[in-house]
């Protein structure tokens, strides 16, 4: 696997050839610090879990993981993801029938999108893809996209009636409520 958007890195960061490790537990279960690619290239049910305190890089390598929540990261962890596939079209998505975010930030975590896509969050969704919901949550963006994601808002009028807008909503791509830094890459619906 190759380090993606180095151009676009952070001063002081390397990009260096490591030691990748292959992946295919279910869940992806990190507990030590490392870098690791996920050994599939298709879809799977599946999360990626980081501990607390741990610094992992995981690259997709192509494959589409989803779950209800499918990033979920320990106190004081991060983690970096990219895809190092030839058509980049690694993706973190959310089930059919789930309601959470592919990536939900709360606490002292952070998070690296470097390349790869968290796409998949639909109009029933509670929270959008991507939800940063504290401010000692982290998001970078340096590459790979943000998208797909859609928002429907049901509201109520006084007679009874409803009416459903496509603007607005709970889920969509990205909610905020922590830090968000973004160098590259691209968010749309």
């Amino acid at each position: 696997c190759f380090c993606v958007g180095a151009e676009a890195l952070p001063e002081g960061h390397t990009c260096q050839e490591s030691l990748w490790q292959s992946v295919d537990s279910n869940p992806v279960s990190i507990t030590e610090d490392g870098y690791y690619y996920l050994d599939w290239m298709d879809s799977k049910a599946s999360s990626i879990r980081v501990a607390d305190g741990v610094n992992a890089y995981v690259c997709l390598n192509g494959a589409k993981i989803y779950a209800q929540q499918t990033v979920q990261l320990g106190i004081k962890s991060s983690l970096t993801i990219c895809d190092c596939s030839l058509g980049g079209k690694g993706t973190i998505t959310i089930s059919a029938a789930a309601k959470g975010a592919p990536v939900f930030l709360n606490g002292q975590k952070t998070i690296t999108l470097m390349s790869g896509i968290i796409s998949g969050t639909i109009s029933n969704a509670t929270f959008p893809a991507v939800t940063i919901s504290s401010s000692h949550s982290n998001f970078y963006m340096y590459g790979g996209e943000i998208s797909g994601n859609t928002a429907t808002r049901v509201e109520y009028l006084k007679a009874g009636a409803t009416t459903t807008s496509s603007a607005g909503g709970y889920a969509g791509g990205v909610a905020v409520y922590g830090v968000l830094n973004i160098y590259g890459g691209k968010i749309s619906n």
